[in-house]
């Protein structure tokens, strides 16, 4: 038995026959199953049944298999799966956290700017909770050491 994890898009009742002829699924034939709104009806039902007929292949032959007969197939990924796709992995951006030196890969941005061209897409890592009061309240703002003091025992910051 193998655990498959595909996604399988059958739009129509010409793909659900096409699945009916292929072996090991005509087990699925069922008056009930011939329309789209019958599939529809009993979904929960005929998922179970799909689980059951397509643990008997591996992944590798299931796709091999839909694809030839024309049923929409595709092998749904992981994340380093993903992260790993050459159409994803050079637009992802990374952060390093300079405490810890861990490594963060985050998903891309919508837009890729020049900033993060420029930076290879590299950003800041997320201070942590008051990390920058000292920087903003005293350099800033120029509050002195005194008075961000007090604002911490007062619980302002």
């Amino acid at each position: 038995m193998h655990a498959n994890v595909i996604y399988i898009a059958l739009g129509n009742d010409v793909q659900w026959q096409r699945l009916l002829g292929v072996p090991g699924f005509e087990s699925l034939a069922d008056p009930s199953y011939e329309t789209n709104s019958g599939r529809i009806a009993d979904m929960a039902h005929l998922n179970v049944l799909l689980g059951e007929a397509t643990r008997r292949f591996s992944t590798a032959e299931l796709l091999e298999t839909f694809r030839a007969a024309t049923i929409p197939i595709g092998k749904v990924q992981g994340v380093k799966e993903v992260c790993a796709d050459p159409a994803v992995a050079p637009k992802l951006l990374h952060s390093i956290d300079p405490v810890t030196g861990f490594e963060v890969t985050l998903a891309p941005p919508p837009v890729m700017t020049e900033f993060l061209r420029e930076h290879d897409q590299m950003v800041s890592f997320p201070p942590r909770h008051g990390e920058h009061n000292a920087a903003v309240y005293g350099g800033s703002l120029g509050l002195s050491e005194a008075e961000l003091e007090q604002l911490r025992a007062e619980g302002v910051i």
